[in-house]
């Protein structure tokens, strides 16, 4: 019973290989199969003395030229000093100083014109109190 159930596992799955289109493979190894090459011989790292194995050289990886590799890194690490210090942490009261600064700036406008006007008034005072004091200025 055993056999002949063997005997039927065997027909499906002959017949499904076929439906597949899989060529049955034997067990038994009878040699080296018509079908496979002998290996190829390549020679990556060695440089054979023979010339007849020169044609079996392949050409080795070339290995990339070290300035361009480190080019791209070279222009990252170049930043400028300006924006390495806006990594750095701000003052508590950076952004107080940001909103006034406008307002600042009106103001030393309006102080140096004020300062203007103030050298002006003395000046002229100043040359009035002259005028009276000289009495040949006129």
């Amino acid at each position: 019973m055993a056999d002949e159930s063997t005997e039927e596992r065997r027909r499906r799955l002959a017949a499904l290989r076929a439906e597949a289109g899989v060529q049955p493979s034997g067990d038994v190894a009878d040699g080296p199969a018509a079908d496979e090459e002998e290996p190829q011989l390549r020679f990556r790292n060695y440089k054979p003395k023979a010339k007849e194995l020169t044609d079996f050289q392949v050409g080795g990886d070339t290995v990339p030229d070290v300035d361009q590799a480190i080019e791209p890194i070279r222009q990252v690490a170049s930043v400028p000093q300006d924006e390495m210090v806006s990594i750095a942490p701000r003052k508590p009261n950076w952004d107080l100083k940001r909103d006034v600064e406008h307002d600042l700036a009106l103001l030393q406008k309006r102080t140096q014109i004020a300062i203007a006007n103030l050298a002006r008034q003395l000046t002229e005072e100043y040359e009035d109190e002259e005028e009276e004091q000289d009495p040949r200025s006129s």
